[in-house]
């Protein structure tokens, strides 16, 4: 049986360890296309309401069921 929280723990130290980012308190709210690719995607920051742009070379959303993206 897989203890849920600690594999979910271990991948995202490993994610971490090879070089991706948490971002905590977000929402996302829709994906940055360019030239018919995702580039990236717009967040909302719930603490503060701030809308952000991120653009990176891979977007992975990990949504789940709700699949925002």
């Amino acid at each position: 049986m897989v203890n849920r929280r600690a594999f979910g723990q271990r991948l995202l130290k490993e994610a971490m360890d090879s070089g991706a980012s948490l971002l905590d308190s977000t929402q996302a709210l829709e994906p940055i296309i360019e030239g018919g690719f995702v580039k990236g995607v717009v967040i909302k920051d719930l603490r503060t309401n701030l809308k952000m742009e991120i653009k990176e070379r891979v977007t992975i959303d990990a949504s789940g069921y709700a699949a925002v993206l």
